[in-house]
């Protein structure tokens, strides 16, 4: 993005003023405000008001920028990324790492250019969920990712098989990562199906009571509660 000054002479076109210019999704835009003045104005006068506009697109089109720079970040994914990491974001991305040799499954949210990675591990006492919540807000903070998209983040969290894809592909790379590493990815998948179930008994259970109870009225002929 810049602002160029073309004094008489200087472009080929003959143009003198200023250009605006720069480059958004690949496409390049530019403005031309010349510098040569209506007859009632000075050319002083008329100079300052073409170089003040010309800052003024500059920043609106820095704005432009800006924005759509912002929402590619946190709409896409950086094809830098292997694609059995990327989660769905720029900036956070699925792991499984070796530490003392014990492998864990997490998401990694990169340091940006002032601080180094850090890690959100899914264990026992950490569920896939709370870590990739845990994830979400280091991520807003250390990139200054608004609350309310840091939100929308929170309730889209990446297929769990996401892990039993990566430690696939990392076995066939050459690493010995053991299938136990998926137990506390899939912990909170199992809680809750055996949630589901338990209430499907429970559920089972009061009908069972209501049928005994009705019949023993029936056959007593008791009132019965």
């Amino acid at each position: 993005m810049s602002i160029t000054r073309y004094l008489p002479g200087e472009h080929p076109s003959g143009f003198s003023g200023w250009q605006v210019a720069v480059v958004i999704s690949g496409k390049h835009h530019q403005r031309y405000l010349s510098d040569q003045p209506p007859s009632l104005v000075s050319t002083e006068t008329w100079c300052q008001y073409q170089e003040l506009k010309a800052r003024i697109i500059e920043l609106k089109l820095k704005r432009r920028l800006a924005v759509r720079q912002y929402f590619q970040f946190i709409r896409s994914e950086d094809l830098r990324t292997k694609p059995a990491r990327r989660v769905g974001v720029r900036g956070i991305s699925a792991d499984i790492q070796s530490k003392s040799g014990e492998w864990r499954c997490g998401f990694k949210v990169s340091g940006g250019s002032e601080s180094a990675a850090s890690f959100f591990e899914i264990s026992s006492e950490t569920s896939f969920t709370e870590a990739w919540e845990s994830a979400i807000d280091c991520w807003g903070h250390r990139f200054g990712i608004r609350e309310k998209d840091c939100a929308l983040k929170k309730s889209s969290a990446p297929p769990m098989e996401i892990f039993k894809n990566l430690r696939r592909i990392l076995n066939e790379e050459g690493s010995d990562v053991p299938v136990s590493v998926l137990g506390p990815v899939y912990a909170e998948q199992r809680q809750q199906i055996a949630g589901k179930k338990d209430g499907q008994d429970s559920k089972r259970l009061d009908i069972d009571e209501s049928d005994i109870l009705q019949w023993f009225k029936r056959e007593t002929g008791s009132k019965v509660a």
